[in-house]
């Protein structure tokens, strides 16, 4: 009862696993990394607005576009389409390089890998489409920092 008084965002954690892809795409303007398979590792969503659990989650970090920076109040978005959910992240450039090179350097640091999303309960009362579903995310966390 007292976290809907305080209007406290719902967080989604997730996991990489074994079955988990990775791909790292690197561009001379552009740095992505890409994992498919992630799981629901955690989430106070009690009443399961979003249920994860028959849905491939892939998650994708890349660089803000730099004319959206300034202005934006979100950090990213996720899309839900039939049996498959897209969660995409804005991450700064260097911090994500860091991270990649982490996991380049010891692959199994994945295990160790949770990134959490938060997204505002107003933002999840919207009224959805049937087949398409998307959310606006607030703000994520990379949890577990890689160990070397």
């Amino acid at each position: 009862m007292i976290k809907s008084l305080l209007n406290f965002p719902i967080e989604y954690q997730f996991r990489a696993n074994k079955e988990t892809i990775i791909k790292v795409i690197r561009k001379p303007d552009d740095l992505f990394f890409n994992l498919r398979g992630v799981k629901l590792f955690y989430t106070n969503d009690e009443d399961n607005i979003i249920d994860f659990s028959k849905t491939t989650v892939e998650l994708l970090l890349g660089e803000p576009l730099k004319k959206n920076l300034k202005k934006s109040k979100h950090w990213g978005n996720l899309r839900i389409y039939e049996d498959e959910a897209s969660i995409q992240l804005a991450y700064e450039k260097s911090r994500l390089d860091h991270l990649i090179s982490s996991i380049e350097a010891n692959e199994k640091n994945v295990s160790n890998l949770r990134i959490a999303i938060f997204i505002h309960q107003k933002e999840l009362k919207k009224k959805q489409d049937s087949d398409y579903k998307g959310w606006l995310i607030e703000s994520f966390a990379i949890l577990n920092v890689m160990q070397s």
